[in-house]
């Protein structure tokens, strides 16, 4: 299993994350831990845009 940070890695390196580092994300995984490591993940990539944890995904579901 790879980590989140390597995923976000090789997902920048090939071009599926914007080059644009002021960038917004919403990022949801079952119960909103992950999304806060990828957060994190994303600031240490350098990005500066608005990051929020969208919780679990039924929390995503519920607000839809």
């Amino acid at each position: 299993m790879m980590s989140l940070c390597r995923n976000l890695r090789e997902a920048l390196e090939a071009g599926r994350l914007p080059h644009a580092k002021d960038a917004s994300f919403v990022l949801y995984c079952r119960s909103g831990r992950r999304a806060e490591l990828g957060i994190v993940q994303l600031r240490g990539l350098g990005y500066s845009g608005t990051l929020v944890n969208g919780g679990g995904i039924s929390d995503v579901q519920a607000a839809m």
